[in-house]
């Protein structure tokens, strides 16, 4: 069930990296960066700061109102 715009974005960028093999290069290596169980870890901690911190402002809004 994917959309018009998803897969015509995903073939944007399949055309992309095979035109461009040092953007293609890039992108693969920053995958596998961001696959490493470390680097999972910090952008799973700094999600949930992330979050923490807008449910911190929604509740001081909520009390407000």
């Amino acid at each position: 069930m994917t959309s018009d715009k998803a897969n015509q974005s995903r073939e944007n960028l399949k055309k992309l990296l095979r035109e461009n093999p040092n953007i293609a290069k890039a992108f693969r290596e920053t995958l596998d960066e961001m696959r490493k169980p470390e680097n999972v870890e910090k952008m799973a901690q700094e999600l949930t700061q992330g979050i923490d911190a807008i449910n911190a402002i929604y509740k001081s809004r909520k009390g407000l109102k």
